[in-house]
């Protein structure tokens, strides 16, 4: 993909790196130092310009056929772009696997190799094609490779990176996947490698580019995101929670009035009679009379007073 003559700037004018500075920086280098040996065991220089015009060439027909140019215009560029016939060859067996992806899904571009720049993050870069790919909107990248074997780590850290540009400056067109297509050179079937979350490689590329700003001298500037929530929700969390009312002593029940007092007419006393007097002017009173002391009778006394013993007739 291109990248702008002048590096990317900020909206300040100042230089800011690309992603693939970033990335090409911290990535893992065992298989490209061990890719090295082997270049110089052969005796073949460590970087062949043929390998990189062969991916420049599938590139720019991949672009070509999606922009729906006719076919004479696309035939041109693997001649105009490279001088060997055996590097024509095989950016043309691998333009045919990308034909071959196309018939297995319905692909429509909206934006090619367009360039953008971070003002959160204070980075750029330039993104192959964002596209419709069956119907949901995805980032859309191609690498020619020997085979359509499993992808770097860097590869995903750039494409995360790339869609964070999009939603930061497109926020109304939010990506829904993102694909990977391998376009072999030696005629093997491509590989589509589709991603529907690249958050943790987001997050890794964050960390890279603090290095960055360290090693170069700068402040590290992290972004940390805070979860809004809903206006809704948010006038429900931040209204005062009512006061709980405090219970009431229960009204005290009001004295009945008294009523004003009424004066009770006089009683009239019965007349007492003259017999409960033993004298005039003294009142009769009950006197309480001890019953008189039992008398103590012998058994002949108390035999004769029943009438059992009868006394004997005088002469």
């Amino acid at each position: 993909m291109p990248r702008p003559k002048n590096g990317y700037v900020n909206a300040a004018g100042k230089p800011i790196p690309g992603t693939h500075d970033i990335t090409g920086r911290y990535k893992e280098t065992g298989g490209l130092m061990n890719w090295a040996y082997l270049q110089g065991k052969k005796g073949v220089p460590l970087y062949q310009r043929d390998a990189l015009d062969i991916g420049t060439a599938v590139h720019r027909m991949a672009e070509l056929d999606l922009r729906g140019i006719p076919e004479r215009e696309i035939e041109r560029v693997p001649y105009e772009t490279l001088q060997a016939s055996v590097d024509i060859d095989k950016a043309w067996m691998a333009f045919r696997q990308f034909r071959d992806w196309r018939k297995e899904h319905e692909v429509r571009a909206i934006a090619f190799e367009e360039s953008l720049v971070s003002e959160i993050h204070q980075y750029g870069g330039t993104l192959d094609v964002i596209a419709l790919i069956d119907g949901a909107r995805g980032l859309l990248d191609f690498k020619t490779s020997k085979t359509a074997g499993d992808i770097y780590l860097d590869q995903r850290l750039v494409m995360a990176a790339h869609g964070n540009l999009w939603t930061e400056n497109h926020p109304e067109l939010p990506l829904l996947g993102y694909h990977l297509i391998t376009l072999p050179k030696d005629g093997s079937k491509f590989g589509h490698h589709a991603f529907a979350d690249l958050s943790p490689e987001w997050e890794m590329f964050t960390l890279q580019l603090d290095c960055w700003r360290i090693e170069k001298g700068g402040a590290r500037k992290r972004i940390v995101k805070t979860v809004v929530p809903a206006p809704k929700v948010r006038l429900e969390t931040e209204a005062p929670k009512p006061e709980m009312p405090k219970p009431r002593r229960p009204a005290r029940k009001p004295k009945p009035i008294a009523e004003p007092a009424v004066a009770a007419a006089p009683v009239a006393k019965a007349p007492i009679p003259q017999w409960a007097f033993a004298r005039p002017g003294e009142q009769l009173c009950m006197v309480e009379i001890a019953p008189p002391l039992p008398v103590q009778l012998s058994m002949a006394e108390l035999l004769r007073s029943y009438g059992h013993i009868k006394e004997a007739a005088t002469c």
